[in-house]
């Protein structure tokens, strides 16, 4: 079977990653450099392979490094497993720069243990240079390219820099005497209020967050807030915030597209083979909790070699987009729908029966054949594209997770899939359905 991640995959990734002007990192659960983009030079004058291979040691200053530890905690505390923090890096020539780092941690697909870290760096000396050496705020604000604004302990308004102009379109004056709740989408509230009620954590200083911002011409942004509390110096109570926001909408995109990337056969459209895995697992999770069942169909395009070895690849690259749009448009919009292979196709039937999956695994079959590819080497087919479907069922007993069962779902249908095969093609093939086993 092929690579689940397409040659187009590795293609589109690296044309990203590698002219992104943050620098992007790979490591391992052991904090191991395993990719570094190649930005790592204007940021650190190291070049990638001086980088991998080594840990953080390499790079970040000795009294920094605990806040690693600090960033891990808090990642698998974190909800969305992510965590910003500021770290100073030594570059080559022995100069230090200040560094935001964006990390988010990676679960193994199968296991759901934590496997590796995806790190975004941002060289942030000026901005750390402005906040320590901030003599003007009034200067600072009104020409900094990020919002700057001081809220109080109510949330309301007191100052807001003139750069809401330019990324969300409202003056100034529309803001000031206002919650800066009004200014988020409300999905979003939450997370901002949390992030207030963390300010008033003994200890803390300084908070930091994303959410999306509504603007002035009812679009959003998504924005990334650094909020500080400001205490009386008198009495030392809580006083006002002062807020950072950032537009972090084209990151954003960007962390979207490679998540979709990642997720997606790029010749076809459909979910990758990594995709699959994690959908039935997630599929039969859910069977479970609700006491139900999960079908599997699994279909291989008939003598697709001889297809290949007469009309070539490219055909055959035509070939299966066209299958792949055929499959999809013949079942429902909740099934899931993937290239497990490389002509192997696999349906997710969520909550449907063994006769359910039957009627959709023929009416998919039919959709195939309906096509009228010519293909001369396929005398089954009688001359046309066609495919064997093998189909499988499980049964779930509520709160019995049974870990194994996907891959014994999907066996079942690999194996109903050869038994089309065998009793001549084009054709559907049904597996015995999969209980659980008895007490």
């Amino acid at each position: 079977m092929e690579d689940p991640i397409s040659n187009g995959d590795r293609i589109d990734f690296k044309a990203l990653v590698e002219n992104s002007v943050d620098v992007i990192c790979c490591s391992g659960f052991d904090r191991i450099v395993r990719y570094i983009s190649p930005s790592c030079f204007n940021l650190l004058g190291w070049k990638p392979e001086e980088l991998i291979g080594r840990g953080p040691e390499a790079y970040i200053l000795a009294e920094d490094l605990p806040l690693l530890d600090t960033a891990r905690d808090n990642i698998l505390a974190a909800e969305d497993q992510t965590d910003l923090t500021a770290v100073r890096m030594q570059r080559k020539d022995g100069s230090v720069v200040w560094v935001e780092i964006n990390v988010r941690l990676v679960h193994d697909s199968v296991t759901g243990e934590p496997k590796e870290h995806v790190i975004v760096m941002r060289d942030i000396t000026e901005r750390k240079i402005a906040e320590e050496a901030a003599m003007n705020f009034q200067f600072l604000t009104e020409h900094s390219a990020d919002i700057i604004c001081r809220a109080g302990m109510d949330r309301v308004i007191k100052y807001i820099s003139p750069s809401c102009v330019q990324l969300l379109g409202w003056n100034p004056e529309e803001r000031i005497g206002r919650m800066i709740d009004d200014l988020i989408l409300a999905e979003d509230h939450p997370v901002f209020a949390a992030a207030y009620t963390r300010l008033l954590m003994p200890g803390a200083q300084a908070v930091s967050g994303t959410a999306r911002a509504r603007k002035k011409d009812g679009t959003t942004a998504w924005i990334e807030a650094n909020g500080r509390l400001v205490r009386d110096p008198a009495t030392g109570e809580p006083q006002e915030v002062v807020l950072v926001m950032r537009d972090i909408t084209e990151r954003k995109m960007l962390e979207e597209k490679l998540s979709a990337l990642a997720l997606t056969d790029s010749l076809t459209g459909l979910m990758n083979r990594r995709s699959f895995d994690e959908s039935l697992t997630r599929e039969w999770k859910r069977a479970v909790r609700h006491g139900s069942q999960v079908s599997l169909l699994f279909l291989d395009l008939d003598h697709f070699k001889r297809f290949n070895d007469q009309y070539g690849h490219q055909a055959g690259d035509g070939y299966l987009r066209a299958v792949a749009e055929a499959v999809s448009d013949a079942v429902r919009t909740t099934d899931r729908v993937a290239r497990y292979g490389g002509e192997e196709i696999s349906v997710i039937l969520p909550s449907t029966s063994a006769a359910g999956a039957a009627e959709a695994a023929e009416k998919v079959r039919s959709a195939v054949e309906a096509l009228r590819l010519s293909h001369e080497g396929n005398p089954e087919g009688k001359g046309w594209v066609t495919v064997s479907v093998g189909v499988a069922t499980a049964v779930a007993r509520r709160g019995e997770i049974a870990d194994g069962m996907p891959k014994a779902l999907l066996e079942a249908a690999d194996s109903a899939m050869y038994k089309a095969k065998h009793e001549g093609r084009n054709r559907v093939a049904t597996a015995a359905v999969i209980v659980p086993a008895d007490e």
